[in-house]
C-alpha cells in the first residue's frame, strides 16, 4: 500500500525527474527518499524561521517569500 504523504508525493516527483525512460531500482527509490526527507527537514525549518521573523505574514506570504529566496 502507497500511502499519500507529502514526503511520498516527493519522492515520486523526485525520481520521475532522476529516472526519465529508466525505471529506479528500490535502493534509488531509497536514497530519493532520504533526499527528499532532508530536505523537507530543512525546508521546515527555514518556514518557521521565516515566520518567526515576520509573526504578522500569512502562509501564503511566507511561502512566497521562501520562493523568492529561492531564485
Amino acid at each position: 500500500m502507497v500511502s499519500d504523504t507529502l514526503l511520498d508525493r516527493c519522492t515520486v516527483a523526485l525520481t520521475e525527474a532522476l529516472m526519465r525512460d529508466v525505471a529506479p531500482t528500490i535502493e534509488q527509490k531509497a536514497h530519493a527518499r532520504r533526499a527528499v526527507e532532508a530536505v523537507l527537514d530543512h525546508l521546515s525549518y527555514e518556514l518557521v524561521s521565516l515566520a518567526e521573523r515576520r509573526p504578522s505574514m500569512t502562509v501564503h506570504g511566507v511561502a512566497m517569500l521562501l520562493r523568492e529566496k529561492m531564485w
